[in-house]
């Protein structure tokens, strides 16, 4: 028969582009109502002051609480504009237009929080911390090489006995974890054992939510810190690096912010030089960790092997 003259059935959807899920970046305070301005700004509290338990000597000394100001640069977010000629519609059978405007959109999204959660990584030595496993070459940053140190549960010991000792609250503690790194948690017994955790199917479904107090979050992308004493993080644009690390992020969603505004869509449509439309979407977002200590924000970074 034929092949010219069979009938051929075309699928009125797309399957459209996958992004990273960027539901962690909720868990923090929100700043939004100041998107608009150039530089976020809050004040951090100074020190407390001290107990004096039956004074005798009077009058008392007075100490002034010295205010720390910290706050964080507003950013312009945007996309390559999409040339959409007339026609692409009426030759394939589903929205292209709408499949691509979806696509601008959740490009803003996914860089805004990926942006964030490099913003909310620590920069402190005594807010990093390294793993302590076993070697792997499984668990590699972007461009990494070698071997690097596994996660384990002590590694998850220190992180929770970091908050504890900073009397920061129980409720609202949360993690960050690698996509490439997870596989790791459900090695440990701690973790994904029913004999150890008394919950049934962990390994089935590879959910793990909570764990020491700390809600886990997984993302295909994560912070990345240098090989340097102490690690440095480095930014999203910045180039890989064979000795990099990826790092697991710790915080209390009280300890950083966010500011996001509405991801705003530009169209120029029916322009003659390009026989159709352009398009693309831009919004304006920021964030920070709000203490200037940053209390109640860590960074588990890996150790070379």
């Amino acid at each position: 028969m034929n092949p010219t003259l069979l009938k051929i059935l075309f699928a009125r959807d797309v399957f459209d582009n996958m992004f990273p899920n960027d539901s962690f970046l909720v868990n923090s305070v929100d700043r939004t109502e100041y998107v608009d301005g150039d530089f976020m700004n809050e004040a951090t509290a100074g020190d407390i002051p001290g107990l004096i338990i039956n004074p005798t000597s009077f009058p008392l000394t007075p100490k002034k609480r010295e205010d720390v100001s910290v706050g964080y640069k507003l950013d312009l977010y945007a996309t390559e504009p999409t040339h959409f000629r007339f026609d692409e519609n009426l030759i394939v059978n589903y929205d292209k237009r709408m499949s691509i405007l979806s696509d601008h959109m959740n490009v803003i999204h996914s860089g805004v929080a990926t942006n964030i959660a490099y913003k909310w990584a620590p920069a402190g030595a005594s807010n990093i911390i390294r793993t302590t496993g076993d070697a792997t070459a499984v668990s590699l940053a972007p461009g990494a090489t070698g071997t690097r140190k596994k996660l384990t549960y002590a590694d998850f010991l220190a992180a929770r006995t970091y908050f504890d000792k900073l009397d920061v609250p129980l409720e609202k503690r949360h993690c960050l974890i690698n996509a490439v790194q997870a596989w790791e948690l459900l090695s440990i017994p701690e973790f994904a054992g029913y004999d150890k955790t008394g919950i049934v199917g962990i390994t089935a479904t590879g959910k793990m939510e909570d764990r020491l107090g700390f809600k886990i979050h997984v993302r295909s992308t994560t912070p990345v810190y240098n090989n340097g004493t102490p690690p440095v993080k480095k930014s999203p644009s910045d180039a890989t690096a064979t000795s990099d690390n990826l790092a697991v992020l710790f915080w209390y969603a009280e300890s950083v912010s966010r500011a996001k505004g509405r991801v705003e869509t530009f169209m120029n449509i029916g322009l003659a030089g390009y026989l159709g439309d352009i398009f693309n979407c831009a919004a304006r977002a920021g964030g920070g960790i709000r203490h200037a200590s940053q209390k109640g924000v860590l960074a588990l970074v890996q150790a070379h092997g």
